[in-house]
């Protein structure tokens, strides 16, 4: 799961006349605004349609405009990850996934409360053979498939898809970002992508040698200052 917003923090290049002291550039509405997308894709190459969570207590139609195929949304004042929330997006996984009793498959999440307290999804993940490993705090940067290859990409795509927008449209409102994030989850989306990500976690192929000594020094030594103090 990632954030995004109409607000970007990479700040625009704009090209101006030498000695200009003062130079313009277009910005969006609804600063400090947070659309929450959950993204998940596979050692394969393939990726599920997204999922974005609009901080809006009422559904909106006109919000799905130009969304990628496939992929929804749902309306939560909070616009972050809720357990009901979740629970709809895990039916669409096993839907996705084809997982049954014939097909087990493995869901790599991170340790959000309601990955890990959501006994609705523990029941179905048994009932429909599905495997889920939560992964330990602090480490996705890591060993999260998603943290490691295609987060960012997606947003300078992102970045790159919003100033576009704001160059020949104007000003960006909330009804427009699934359009914007659609063209930019298209671009990202590359099976290379996927399966290079799953690779370089040491997930697929299982690659236990995957990671050095040195990359454990940082949490050692965290784990030495927390004794001593």
């Amino acid at each position: 799961m990632t954030g995004i917003t109409v607000c970007p923090k990479s700040s625009p290049r704009v090209v101006s006349s030498i000695g200009t002291r003062q130079v313009g550039t277009k910005t969006a509405a609804g600063r400090g605004e947070t659309v929450s997308a959950e993204i998940c894709m596979s050692a394969t190459g393939t990726f599920m349609p997204p999922m974005l969570i609009f901080p809006r207590a009422r559904e909106n139609p006109d919000y799905l405009e130009n969304k990628p195929p496939g992929a929804w949304a749902v309306f939560d004042k909070s616009g972050w990850m809720q357990c009901h929330i979740f629970t709809k997006w895990f039916k669409k996984f096993i839907e996705f996934s084809r997982a049954s009793a014939t097909n087990p498959v493995l869901l790599v999440l991170d340790g959000h409360a309601s990955h890990v307290k959501n006994l609705e999804v523990i029941d179905l993940a048994r009932e429909n053979n599905v495997h889920i490993l939560c992964l330990p705090p602090h480490c996705s940067h890591k060993i999260q498939p998603l943290d490691v290859g295609f987060m960012k990409p997606l947003s300078t795509y992102y970045t790159e898809a919003l100033r576009a927008f704001q160059r020949a449209k104007g000003t960006v409102a909330m009804k427009n970002i699934f359009g914007i994030f659609g063209s930019a989850f298209l671009k990202a989306a590359r099976l290379e992508t996927a399966v290079n990500s799953f690779k370089k976690c040491g997930i697929e192929p299982c690659n236990p040698g995957v990671f050095t000594e040195s990359d454990f020094v940082s949490n050692s030594r965290s784990g030495l200052n927390s004794k001593k103090n």
